[in-house]
């Protein structure tokens, strides 16, 4: 079920623009096949950190991460469903036998079908929860198991509904620990997954323009620009932030 990648040599491939805020720590990322998951892995990689990219989808999960190593970046993989027990265990046991420990967990599998409740089956509802809820949770309680020890840690997890309220438990359990949980509420961004929901350009451009009629920022937004936001909850800086959302979506919803 695990799937590591041999590391590259450390400094290999790397710009002199790196800064180096993650050196030696170690990095799990979810949904990091593409989007989102990919630009936050390939930042932090970038920073010098051991990343552990994850996904369900093991092929596009093969092919980027061969991107980044072919770079020198350092990138191990696991493909496997998260919504299962078994397979976080799995996930965590590699973590931990490979790398020794783990600095920060950055939970961003999931999933949002565009579709009205009235067209929703249960059976969907419930591939939801498990993808955006049950996730989270399985990782966040392995990382605390891992992270409590050492008295050190942080978690970011991409925003739903029922994430804000799990977050906020965790940020109290962890705080004590040094641990530090917060979340991430994206805007729009143009991920692979947005712009393959339309069939044609002339929908797709209209979808984001109306999203920017809505935005202070008036461009699509990216997936690196949801990484930096990350990158700072994960850093050193933001030791005294938890239990937090933070809103990355160019001021959506307050321009008009």
């Amino acid at each position: 079920m695990g799937q590591p990648i041999s590391t590259a040599p450390e400094g290999v491939g790397m710009s002199r623009s790196n800064h180096g805020r993650f050196d030696g720590q170690v990095v799990l990322v979810t949904g990091a096949a593409e989007g989102i998951g990919l630009a936050t892995a390939e930042l932090f990689a970038t920073e010098r950190a051991v990343v552990v990219m994850a996904d369900l989808n093991g092929d596009r999960l093969a092919k980027s991460a061969h991107k980044l190593t072919e770079r020198g970046l350092s990138v191990r993989i696991f493909a496997g469903d998260l919504s299962l027990e078994s397979t976080v265990a799995a996930l965590f046991r590699m973590v931990e036998k490979d790398c020794g420990k783990l600095d920060v967990l950055i939970n961003l599998a999931s999933i949002y079908p565009f579709s009205p409740i009235g067209d929703t089956t249960f059976e969907s509802w419930h591939k939801v929860m498990a993808a955006n809820l049950d996730t989270s949770f399985l990782c966040c309680r392995e990382a605390l198991r891992i992270m409590k020890p050492r008295r050190y840690g942080r978690i970011d997890v991409t925003s739903k509904g029922g994430v804000i309220g799990l977050t906020r438990v965790l940020a109290w359990e962890a705080g004590e620990f040094g641990i530090t949980v917060n979340v991430i509420m994206p805007g729009l961004i143009g991920t692979e997954h947005v712009l393959r929901m339309f069939d044609d350009e002339t929908r797709t451009d209209a979808f984001f323009a109306d999203a920017l009629s809505k935005q202070c920022v008036k461009r699509r937004g990216q997936p690196l620009d949801i990484a930096y936001g990350i990158a700072y909850l994960a850093s050193q800086e933001a030791g005294f932030v938890t239990g937090q959302t933070l809103q990355v979506g160019g001021g959506f919803g307050f321009s008009t």
